[in-house]
C-alpha cells in the first residue's frame, strides 16, 4: 500500500471513529446510502520502461547460450549509445528449456534447446523512444519488446484525484436525496475490503501504466508508439449516513 493510501484511511478511520461499527456481515440498522465517486484525469507521460526478451533456439545448448550472450553485449552497446546510465539497466538471469520431439503424446529425442534473457531498460527521457525502439528492433534473437509509460509526479496526481473521487461521492450522493426529505450526513465507512465484508470498498484504480507491445516481425512504427497522454483514475465507495 502506498503512503498516500495508508494516510487517507487513517484519516477516514479517525474521523469516523466515534461512530458504532458494525460487525462484518450486518447491515447498519440507520439509514444509509452507498455512494461510489471517480475522478480521471489525462496526463503526458514523462517516462517509459521497456522489458526486451533477447532468445535463441539452437540443436546444441552451447551455441543457443552463446547466441544470446553475444546479442545481449550488442543491446547494452546499443543502450550505451543512447547514454542510458547504467543503473537503468536490469538484466535477469539466464533461461534454458529443453525442446523434445513428440510421436503420439510422448517425449522422444531432444531436439534443440531455447535460450533467453529478458532486460529491464527505464527510460527517463522520451525524446529518445522512436530512435531507441528503431536500433533495438534491429538487433538479431530479440523476439519481444514491451514498453509501460508512466509519469513521474503519479502521487501527487493521484491525491489530488482521491480528493476529487471524494468530493464526487458526496455531490452524487446529495443529488439523491434531493427531494426525499433526507440529507446526507457523515462518513460511516472506508474500506478496502469487498462490499460484503465491510460495507464500502476504497480502490485505487490507478496503478497501472500504460503498455505497449511490439511484435519483432511487424513494423515497429506500426505496434510500438509513444501515447500522447495516458489515463489515471481513482475510484472511492462510501457509506454516507442519512439524516
Amino acid at each position: 500500500m502506498n503512503i498516500i493510501l495508508r494516510v487517507f484511511l487513517l484519516a477516514a478511520t479517525l474521523a469516523i471513529a466515534a461512530a458504532p461499527l458494525a460487525s462484518a456481515n450486518e447491515i447498519p440498522s440507520f439509514p444509509f446510502l452507498l455512494v461510489k465517486g471517480e475522478a480521471t484525469t489525462e496526463v503526458r507521460p514523462d517516462k517509459a520502461t521497456f522489458s526486451i526478451h533477447v532468445s535463441s533456439f539452437e540443436s546444441e545448448s552451447s551455441v543457443a547460450v552463446e547466441t544470446v550472450q553475444k546479442r545481449l553485449v550488442e543491446l547494452l552497446e546499443t543502450l550505451a549509445r543512447h547514454s542510458i546510465p547504467k543503473d537503468a539497466i536490469t538484466s535477469f538471469k539466464l533461461m534454458k528449456e529443453v525442446e523434445r520431439a513428440r510421436k503420439d503424446r510422448a517425449e522422444m529425442e531432444i531436439v534443440g534447446y531455447h535460450v533467453s534473457r529478458r532486460v529491464k531498460v527505464e527510460l527517463a527521457d522520451l525524446s529518445q523512444f522512436a530512435e531507441l525502439v528503431a536500433d533495438i528492433a534491429k538487433i538479431d534473437n530479440v523476439s519481444s519488446l514491451d514498453a509501460s509509460f508512466d509519469v513521474t509526479n503519479r502521487d501527487g496526481i493521484e491525491l489530488k484525484l482521491m480528493n476529487e473521487a471524494g468530493a464526487d461521492a458526496r455531490g452524487i450522493a446529495e443529488n439523491m436525496v434531493h427531494g426525499m426529505s433526507r440529507t446526507v450526513g457523515p462518513v460511516y465507512g472506508i474500506s478496502e475490503s469487498s462490499f460484503r465484508s465491510s460495507f464500502a470498498n476504497y480502490e485505487l484504480a490507478a496503478g497501472g501504466a500504460y503498455y505497449a507491445r511490439m511484435g519483432i516481425a511487424a513494423d515497429y512504427q506500426q505496434t510500438v508508439f509513444q501515447p500522447s497522454t495516458i489515463e489515471l483514475s481513482q475510484t472511492i465507495h462510501v457509506i454516507f449516513v442519512l439524516e
